[in-house]
């Protein structure tokens, strides 16, 4: 039973007057039910949107791939690439010549000292040093060469750019095992 009391506390609140348990608990789950059943079609209309508009979105991608770039653009993008590739391998060279320089630093000190063994140590480093700092270069000329081809790739479509493409990643790889060979002696 509700009391006097909650009628005038809800007529003030303007809720309606409290159901009994029972009533209340069917009550909230009509609006519940009705709610979750709107939600979900919601839900489901706006996954199936997505979807379309994702759809849309990787034909439209698609479409640009397949198309050539023009032969201005891809002369501009080539140039811009080969300035890059002088300036990395510029500054490769730059950093070999460093560590070679601190290499050879560090044997005068060892033979200053007039120590048979640090110098021996800092020999078999400097040499070591060398055989990494040529690989740097090797791989920023490398690198360079790949980055221009790409851009070379540019020009093609369909099968004939992902050829290209493919060569001259492949071209990479090889350049890369062979500077790794060179360093370790094996090559």
């Amino acid at each position: 039973m509700v009391g006097f009391r909650s009628i005038l506390i809800a007529a003030r609140l303007r809720r309606p007057a409290p159901q009994s348990f029972p009533e209340a608990y069917v009550a909230r789950q009509r609006r519940c039910s009705a709610t979750s059943a709107r939600e979900e079609q919601r839900r489901g209309t706006d996954m199936k949107a997505n979807v379309l508009w994702m759809t849309a979105i990787a034909a439209l991608a698609l479409a640009g791939c397949n198309r050539a770039e023009s032969p201005s653009d891809v002369q501009s993008d080539v140039a811009d690439a080969q300035a890059e590739a002088q300036r990395d391998l510029a500054d490769a060279q730059a950093d070999a010549q460093q560590e070679m320089a601190d290499a050879h630093r560090d044997v005068l000190d060892a033979q200053q000292v007039d120590d048979s063994d640090a110098v021996a140590d800092a020999a078999q480093e400097a040499s070591a040093t060398q055989a990494e700092s040529e690989q740097k270069i090797t791989l920023a000329q490398a690198e360079a060469t790949h980055r221009v081809a790409m851009e070379q790739c540019e020009a093609l479509t369909g099968s004939a750019l992902e050829d290209c493409k493919e060569r001259a990643d492949n071209e990479l790889e090889r350049a890369k095992r062979n500077a790794e060979e060179r360093r370790d002696g094996t090559g």
